[in-house]
């Protein structure tokens, strides 16, 4: 549903601030959409271009309707004298209640005149309305960061960027939530994955402080990305939950670039089930061979195909091969 949620002055231009919710058809907001898929990635067109693909296809599926019920999405669009000149989002699954902020852009010549302090209220008016527990995000810059504080938003770690969440009082905080789901990290239970598992992956298990303190040594993709191949039909992908409920890693495979792929997330506390979650995923005569091997300074396992062997470090990691016909 497309909303004019406030009409002000910014100086001497006229502000509109429109909202646009995803859980009702969005006739009238094509030029928005057109908007927000013209403008992503122009302050780095350079960086991730498959990624911004996908954030484009996101984008057009939640307009579509496509996205809910799996995950509720908000928009807010700020137009001054009626030319588009801001954007922001925030999205959360209502299954889990866990959510992402971000996606926020103005152009440049519309910069420095206030409109994200003009945007920010109406989300969090939004949010607090909202079932959302939790919503994550990251910022490399220390002015949006500071913006971002201004309302709500903490540092997970200290510093002046990187990995920032807001969360209801309710709740507590980001690390308190980490410790209460992550305590016993070993997977009990292996599902298919859906849309909604994007932020308890992405912008939670791997924003927690086992991640933080040990980064996975290499990703070929992040769970949306993965997602959006799975819904695009080249590949499956699978959740591991513990007993919790908290999803504690995924893995995808399917043929990309013209190869055969695999990528796989695991909290470090996954152990052994962790391994066993891998094994049933990927065994099978035409997919690799699971073997896990004691390393010096953690677990590892080798990934064996007819034609290839790699070696990742057991809580996540990219594989590449070819089979032999």
């Amino acid at each position: 549903m497309l909303e004019l949620i406030s009409t002000e002055k910014l100086n001497d231009d006229e502000l509109k601030i429109w909202r646009v919710k995803t859980d009702t058809p969005t006739e009238g907001a094509v030029r928005f959409l057109r908007f927000i898929q013209g403008t992503t990635g122009n302050d780095n067109p350079r960086n991730g271009r498959r990624d911004l693909s996908y954030w484009r296809i996101y984008f057009h599926d939640a307009f579509a309707g496509k996205n809910y019920p799996e995950v509720m999405d908000y928009f807010y669009l700020a137009e001054v004298n009626g030319e588009i000149a801001a954007r922001m989002w925030f999205a959360y699954a209502p299954a889990s209640d866990f959510g992402n902020f971000g996606n926020i852009l103005t152009v440049p010549e519309f910069r420095r005149r206030g409109i994200l302090r003009r945007l920010m209220p109406h989300f969090l008016k939004d949010f607090e309305e909202s079932p959302a527990k939790c919503l994550a995000c990251a910022t490399g810059t220390p002015f949006a960061a500071r913006t971002y504080m201004d309302y709500g938003l903490k540092l997970i770690y200290p510093g002046t960027t990187g990995s920032m969440a807001l969360v209801k009082p309710e709740w507590g905080s980001f690390n308190e939530l980490d410790a209460r789901l992550f305590a016993d990290a070993a997977p009990i239970r292996f599902r298919p994955g859906v849309l909604g598992d994007q932020f308890r992956i992405d912008k939670f298990l791997r924003y927690c402080r086992a991640f933080h303190e040990e980064p996975p040594r290499s990703q070929l993709m992040d769970y949306r990305c993965c997602m959006q191949e799975t819904l695009n039909g080249n590949g499956r992908i699978a959740v591991a939950e513990n007993a919790a409920g908290a999803p504690v890693g995924f893995a995808w495979t399917g043929f990309f670039d013209g190869l055969q792929r695999m990528t796989f997330l695991l909290h470090p506390g996954a152990g052994d089930a962790g391994a066993a979650f891998l094994r049933e995923f990927g065994s099978g005569p035409d997919k690799p061979v699971f073997i896990q091997e004691a390393g010096d300074d953690r677990s590892r396992l080798w990934m064996q195909s007819a034609s290839a062997v790699c070696r990742c470090s057991l809580t996540g990691g990219a594989a590449v091969w070819q089979f032999e016909n």
